[in-house]
């Protein structure tokens, strides 16, 4: 299973893709994008996606994932998968799930008074 590299626990996870067909971009007009982060089966959040402007020719098939930092917070450490669906005149199409290995953050926030 693919693995991306280590993510601390309190970023923002931001990841980038493009939807390819037989190695060539391919646009995402009228395509529905889900994905989510489970670990151990469990469902840990829905991830963010949008869809870059297809009407401009060096954006054809790509696509933002984003999961907020307030969100990834209260991630323990340990390790994450995901997938992405594709969705267009109901046919689905999903990718191979990825790893995503969480680690502790080490700068958290100040709380003052203590």
């Amino acid at each position: 299973m693919p693995q991306l590299q280590k993510f601390k626990s309190g970023d923002t996870l931001i990841l980038s893709g493009v939807y390819r067909n037989n190695g060539t971009p391919s646009s995402l007009t009228g395509y529905t994008i889900r994905s989510q982060i489970r670990k151990n089966g469990t469902l840990i959040c829905e991830v963010n996606v949008e869809i870059a402007d297809q009407t401009v020719e060096v954006n054809i098939g790509k696509f933002t994932m984003r999961v907020e930092s307030g969100t990834t917070a209260s991630w323990a450490p340990g390790t994450y998968s995901c997938d992405i669906e594709f969705t267009v005149d109901s046919v689905v199409r999903s990718t191979e799930t990825f790893d995503i290995p969480v680690i502790k953050g080490i700068t958290e926030p100040i709380v003052e008074g203590v």
